[in-house]
């Protein structure tokens, strides 16, 4: 996974330096955007549920791995495995 920090917040838009962190400092949530690059030949690979070895949902928004129903580190809802 690599880490990309946006110019502006996308949750409320503030400009956001890199130099500021990860988190804005205008309404604190996470400015972090995952993404995992994998090749892959599943055209709907990318709307299925990650989920680590551990048997975590990994979050959509964050890519942390968390148990459903609220992911610790941005507070998203999480889909459940089910979900699929």
């Amino acid at each position: 996974m690599s880490l990309d920090l946006p110019a502006r917040c996308p949750h409320c838009g503030v400009e956001h330096p890199p130099s500021s962190g990860r988190f804005c400092d205008s309404c604190g949530r996470s400015v972090v955007q995952y993404v995992k690059r994998a090749a892959s030949d599943d055209e709907g690979a990318a709307n299925k549920v990650q989920v680590d070895e551990m048997g975590r949902v990994v979050c959509p928004s964050c890519g942390t791995p968390s148990k459903p129903p609220i992911c610790l580190a941005c507070f998203t809802r999480l889909p459940s495995v089910d979900d699929e």
